[in-house]
């Protein structure tokens, strides 16, 4: 079980227990002090391992070589986790799950003190065991997990890995591959992946041996490490399978009619028998059968909770609540909405769930009006289980019904959270795209009486099964959006917003309207105001997050150690820059954090995830953060009103560029950005004044 991180990887809220009550959830954030392992720098990291793995490959120069790029390459690894704010540690997940370590390894001391284990921030379902022993447990495989000793033969799982020396061993395809490439001159692509996979899969099966070994070695159910496999055969499956409720967005003159969604789901069907030929894992069946065999002999004695059934739940439950955020961010909308739904059939009037709803479908809606759609989530057609029916009736609606119920939606979560920006924002950008987009007023939408009337009418109609059927009866009732307005159409806010965009809408008319040379003209009037009076951004209160700064050339790992050393003079240069100028401006950085400094890093995290939110939509699509509610509540943030991104990144032949981008934090957009070409021989001075120059332009 693992994540494949590359180096590529590298370039690309206040602290709080978590807690869930029926009216609102507050995100996890790390706790306690910092790990170690992730205040070394790289320099650092690479001579701890090399003085840990010192005698291993001593015999093969070759492979004695090659330590050092796999030391870099996991603390590359280790390095883009604790930057990308992706880790949590000494929150009450991950202190659930060192206490399971300690119960599994409990007659192994020496294996509890190696092994640390953190929660990852991810979707993905995935455990990963990394060189220096740092277990990652990511969310989604916590959300799907059925009891605590299947948690606990994962994390022997991982541990084996971590004993055998499995990422040592895999330099041996070096070897191999060498070997084979003597014999056949010329190689194929399959005959390198051949060796490569087949020591992956012999590695899977001594991790499960082994890791049998010490799980039986603990009080848990013995039968606990097949499950666990037969958990990971259900990875694909959405967490949670209550039907979705198709009436769920209905009110009382506005229904969804049942044409919009299917009859039936696909089945959901363990996925054990797959092709593994082209896999870095056997499949599950074969690793099941061996270890059903190992087990035959022994009694089903254990336990299927040691630390406790009540708190295995709770950690489950955060974890599906931290796992919207992440659909959300990833632009698996409907996987967010039906994960909201199912948790809201116990908490329903959880603010977190309510909103994250909204967004799911105001999110949809921006992709589906730009004809993106096809970037928001995964085709209905491969999903299995009830989310289907929610992937289905995203696809089948128009961009306008689904622009509509969007707004509806989002309206309706707006008048019990009036406190909620975000969602005044997401109601005037709907309004927006209705009018400027689909040439919808406000007057095509039915009043109380009109709503009512169609729905006596309409909503009586039998439903034809067949699929040509659900499409006619699609087309008749394309226009059942009308009435989804009903209740707001006569709110002065709503008209006033309809009535600003109507005005957008005759000034874009006009512009697009005017003859080529008459824009050209205004373009250039428009550039000399800029000239003359400046960006006018006057940004006065800025986050500067830690610059990305990276150099590397081919096949030489010193010019990597080399760029991180040249980072800290480089960071050194642009605190003296920022010290020196009159503006509020935050340089948030992991590089000269010590373990006490968890607000900071909490901070740092906040901003780092605000980031990653931009970076995951496409460049054609303004849409809002998916959460500036970290922003809110930090004492250090809030006041905060701009973020700033500088990359500097050296890559010859592939990337060679300085790019500055600032971003407004209400909104999300991009209001300044700056692209310059550089070479090697670019000095770190040279950048800074590169900065300097930025800096000027975005605070006039």
């Amino acid at each position: 079980m693992r994540i494949a991180l590359s180096v590529s990887l590298i370039l690309s809220l206040v602290l709080c227990t978590g807690s869930i009550t029926n009216d609102a959830y507050k995100p996890l954030r790390a706790e306690g002090a910092i790990p170690e392992i992730f205040l070394n720098d790289l320099n650092n990291y690479v001579k701890l391992q090399e003085e840990i793995y010192e005698d291993y490959f001593q015999d093969d120069d070759k492979l004695d070589k090659l330590k050092e790029k796999l030391f870099l390459g996991s603390a590359l690894n280790s390095y883009f986790y604790f930057r990308s704010g992706m880790i949590l540690f000494g929150d009450p997940i991950t202190r659930y799950l060192n206490k399971v370590k300690g119960e599994v390894f409990r007659n192994n001391p020496e294996l509890i003190g190696n092994i640390n284990v953190f929660t990852l921030k991810s979707s993905e379902v995935n455990a990963y065991c990394s060189l220096d022993g740092s277990v990652y447990v990511t969310l989604g495989l916590l959300a799907r997990l059925n009891s605590e000793a299947e948690l606990a033969f994962i994390l022997s799982h991982e541990a084996a890995h971590y004993i055998a020396k499995h990422s040592m061993e895999k330099l041996k395809d070096v070897s191999e591959i060498e070997k084979l490439s003597k014999e056949r001159k010329k190689l194929t692509l399959d005959d390198v992946l051949g060796v490569r996979l087949k020591r992956s899969k012999e590695h899977e099966f001594e991790a499960d041996s082994i890791g049998l070994e010490l799980f039986k070695a603990s009080s848990y159910y013995r039968k606990g490490a097949v499950n666990a496999l037969t958990c990971l055969s259900y990875a694909h499956k959405s967490v949670g399978n209550e039907p979705f409720d198709k009436k769920a967005f209905n009110s009382e003159y506005f229904v969804i009619p049942d044409c919009f969604f299917q009859d039936n789901v696909k089945e959901v069907t363990a996925n054990e028998n797959r092709q593994d030929r082209y896999s870095t894992h056997p499949d599950i069946h074969h690793r099941k059968e061996r270890i059903n065999a190992r087990l035959r002999s022994l009694s089903d004695e254990g336990k299927y909770f040691l630390v406790g059934k009540q708190e295995f739940e709770e950690v489950k439950e955060l974890a599906i609540f931290e796992l919207i955020s992440r659909l959300l961010s990833n632009r698996n909308y409907a996987e967010a909405i039906f994960t909201s739904g199912n948790l809201l059939n116990k908490y329903p009037g959880n603010k977190f769930l309510h909103i994250a709803a909204a967004k799911a479908l105001y999110y949809s809606a921006i992709y589906k009006n730009n004809q993106l759609f096809h970037y928001a989530g995964s085709p209905y057609s491969v999903i299995e289980g009830e989310s289907q029916q929610v992937h289905y009736f995203l696809k089948q609606l128009s961009a306008v019904q689904l622009n509509t119920l969007a707004l509806k939606v989002v309206r309706e979560k707006k008048m019990i959270y009036p406190g909620e920006s975000d969602l005044a924002k997401m109601e005037k950008e709907l309004i927006d795209a209705l009018v400027i987009k689909h040439g919808v007023s406000l007057n095509a939408y039915m009043s109380v009486n009109d709503a009512r009337k169609a729905y006596n009418e309409k909503y009586g109609l039998p439903i034809n099964d067949t699929v040509s059927g659900k499409v006619k009866l699609r087309h008749e009732y394309k226009n059942f959006y009308l009435s989804a307005l009903y209740p707001m159409k006569d709110d002065p806010d709503v008209q006033n917003l309809f009535k600003k965009a109507e005005e957008k809408k005759l000034k874009k008319q006009e512009y697009d309207n005017l003859p080529y040379k008459e824009k050209i003209k205004l373009e250039k009037i428009e550039e000399k105001s800029r000239i003359a009076n400046g960006l006018d951004i006057n940004a006065k209160n800025v986050v500067l997050i830690e610059p990305e700064y990276f150099k590397y050339e081919k096949d030489k790992v010193s010019t990597i150690l080399n760029s991180d050393s040249e980072k800290k003079n480089f960071l050194s240069g642009l605190e003296k820059l920022i010290s020196s100028r009159r503006e509020n401006i935050l340089l948030l950085q992991t590089s000269n954090l010590k373990s006490g400094d968890i607000g900071r890093y909490n901070d740092y995290c906040t901003v780092s995830e605000w980031i990653q939110d931009r970076d995951n939509h496409l460049s054609k699509i303004s849409v809002l953060p998916a959460d500036n509610q970290s922003f809110r509540i930090s004492d250090k943030l809030a006041s905060y009103e701009h973020i700033c991104k500088i990359e500097v990144v050296n890559i010859p032949g592939y990337f060679q560029y300085y790019r500055f981008n600032l971003f407004k934090v209400e909104d999300g957009q991009c209001v300044y950005s700056s692209q310059k070409r550089i070479w090697a021989g670019t000095e770190v001075s040279q950048v800074l004044s590169f900065i300097q120059s930025d800096l000027e332009k975005i605070t006039k």
